[in-house]
């Protein structure tokens, strides 16, 4: 028998939601087509229901009359349906089969929103008003908690948390949307609002027993939410905000090796744009402390389109072995700083005599590296052998030697 074989292991489909009609949902993914090799792409079978759909369970979820007709790998599918209740979330997931009867196993799996016409978009907490403090507060608490907190209607309130009406539930960029209704900057939406297409960079470094975390973005940034991994070992004090977070509210919560923070104001304190230092965690113990994820929005309500570089600054001084080694006709040399400070690298041949200095100048915290290109101070191509190269900055010095053959 002909078997079919799905051009990904499990149909990576790319969901993503659309604006919505009336009581309709709409979504949108990536055709897979076939292998090539064996069976075609001639079916979809779309299934969508308001509980999680697994392997198991996929065939007792609600189908999906007349679905379309698979078309070309690569190509993007649609489809919309309707006549379901306003402002509810659904799971929707699908399968494809070819000419055989043989069937691909399930795709991921979206929640997806359905259209805002009972006016309830922002009542998270589940009592029939929506866009009051009581709705800020749910919002936050889920972010250090998770969905235990959503104890009225969890379908619901998930769906209700769509504020900023983008078809994602559950994001920082509706938690700061709410809030800007809240407050009064804003009026409810029901269109959608596009995030900010760069990211925010994030960075990390030791000051002492301190570490501090700061962000270089583009825009504004009104809501952060920050999760750490932390060495069990590792005991932190009371987080507390930077001066450029002045007037924001950090709430915090430790489980385990995780540390999660959100980061917000129920008024109009923001952070400006640009690079600033923004909190600063008291450690204490052996172990160490990393971010393990961060979704941060604009004071508007827009998301960055992602958490951007998540950066850890070195906590000491540190000179990397050059690469590549052996080496012609050049090499890249990297070393680590943990404070800003005044750097030498310098080259020297077997003898000890000094051969080129590729830095001389003061240097920020951080990572850094310089590339030799296998000449002297005077430009001159040097001969095959043995070098040495030594990272001076202040009172660190460290060397290591390298290879260059022709």
């Amino acid at each position: 028998m002909k078997k079919w074989v799905v051009l990904l292991t499990l149909l990576a489909v790319l969901w993503t939601a659309a604006d919505t009609a009336a009581s309709c949902m709409t979504f949108r993914w990536t055709a897979t087509g076939d292998d090539g090799l064996v069976g075609q792409a001639s079916y979809y079978d779309i299934r969508y229901s308001r509980s999680g759909i697994t392997e198991a369970n996929f065939y007792s979820a609600n189908q999906v009359v007349f679905p379309p007709t698979p078309k070309e790998s690569g190509s993007a599918e649609e489809w919309t349906i309707c006549g379901l209740p306003s402002l509810i979330g659904y799971n929707v997931a699908i399968k494809v089969g070819d000419e055989a009867g043989n069937w691909s196993p399930i795709s991921n799996v979206a929640f997806l929103i359905t259209d805002d016409q009972t006016g309830f978009r922002g009542d998270v907490n589940g009592n029939g008003v929506n866009y009051e403090v009581g709705d800020v507060i749910v919002f936050t608490n889920y972010f250090l908690y998770g969905n235990s907190v959503f104890t009225v209607n969890f379908a619901d309130q998930i769906a209700a948390s769509d504020v900023n009406a983008d078809g994602y539930s559950l994001t920082v960029a509706d938690l700061t949307y709410l809030i800007r209704v809240v407050v009064g900057d804003a009026s409810p939406i029901l269109h959608r609002l596009n995030p900010h297409s760069q990211g925010v960079e994030i960075e990390t470094r030791r000051e002492g027993n301190t570490i501090v975390l700061s962000t270089d973005a583009v825009s504004t940034i009104g809501t952060a939410h920050l999760v750490f991994d932390i060495d069990h070992s590792l005991e932190i004090g009371i987080p507390s905000t930077s001066q450029a977070a002045t007037g924001m509210d950090l709430n915090w919560h430790r489980d385990g090796d995780k540390l999660r923070m959100i980061l917000y104001d129920l008024g109009r304190a923001h952070i400006a744009s640009g690079r600033h230092d923004i909190l600063r965690i008291p450690v204490s113990g052996q172990g160490t402390i990393a971010v393990a994820d961060a979704a941060l929005a604009d004071f508007d309500g827009r998301a960055y389109a992602s958490s951007g570089a998540l950066k850890e600054l070195p906590s000491d001084f540190s000179l990397a072995q050059n690469y590549p080694n052996p080496f012609n006709p050049s090499t890249t040399i990297e070393y680590a700083l943990p404070s800003p400070s005044r750097v030498r690298v310098e080259v020297f041949n077997a003898m000890g005599q000094a051969v080129t200095t590729l830095i001389d100048d003061v240097q920020p915290t951080g990572h850094h590296q310089v590339v030799w290109d296998g000449t002297n101070d005077d430009g001159q191509t040097v001969a095959s052998g043995v070098y040495f190269y030594r990272l001076t900055a202040g009172e660190f010095t460290q060397s290591r030697k390298m290879l260059l053959l022709k």
